[in-house]
Order: structure tokens, then sequence, then C-alpha cells
């Protein structure tokens, strides 16, 4: 019982440690091919609306998993 503790408490260290560096890679802006620098959330952004144009603002919320005041200001954002 004890080792089945210790292992599933490693199970769960290692996935918080996990989660932190990923959570740590989306907050840094990147250049992706160009000379702007956007954070990963604005080119899945960008990419969503490439894959489905015309897609409207709670289309995009949904799929982007975001409320429609976050989607806003990431287009908004994108247009400038």
């Amino acid at each position: 019982q004890k080792d089945k503790f210790a292992e599933l408490s490693d199970m769960v260290d290692n996935l918080f440690f996990q989660a932190r560096r990923v959570n740590f890679m989306e907050n840094k802006p990147r250049y992706y091919g160009g000379d702007i620098l956007l954070y990963p959330n604005e080119i899945y952004t960008l990419k969503a609306i490439a894959q489905q144009e015309g897609i409207n603002q709670t289309a995009l919320s949904e799929k982007m998993f975001r409320t429609k005041g976050a989607t806003s200001a990431v287009v908004r954002k994108l247009k400038q």
C-alpha cells in the first residue's frame, strides 16, 4: 500500500512539474518566421481562423476554450 502511494505521489509531482514547464513556455512570445513577436495563444488563434474562414467570435471562443471577451482581446491585438 505504501509503495503504491509513493508511486502515485511521484507521478503527481512529475505531472505538476511538467504542467509548470508547459505554462512557462506558453507565456513567452516568439518569432514564428517573421519579425513580429507573438505568443503561442495568438498563433493558435490565427491557425483556428485560417482553418475555418469566416468563423464568428462565439465559435472561435468555443474552439479556443476562452470567453468571448478574451477572444475579442486577442483578435483586437492581432489586428494592430
